[in-house]
């Protein structure tokens, strides 16, 4: 069960990357890891940004699902 758990744990305790890095690895799926939008999807959505922009690789980026969760309060 503990076993499951380790690539999360792991990701969660890599040290810092450069912004450049972790937005190259947004195309490199890993357990442990998600993409996360820099500039949040709602209130840009709301200032009238389009979808595309959004979604842009500038904004995207992988991370620790775990830190990802803490980001956005789902834990």
């Amino acid at each position: 069960m503990a076993y499951d758990k380790y690539p999360y744990i792991k990701a969660y305790l890599d040290g810092p990357k450069s912004l450049d890095k972790i937005q190259r690895d947004v195309g490199k799926p890993e357990k442990g890891y998600e993409v996360h939008h820099i500039v949040e999807q709602t209130a840009a959505a709301s200032e009238g940004y389009s979808r595309e922009d959004i979604d842009t690789p500038d904004n995207l980026v992988r991370i620790s699902t775990l830190k990802h969760w803490e980001i956005t309060g789902c834990i």
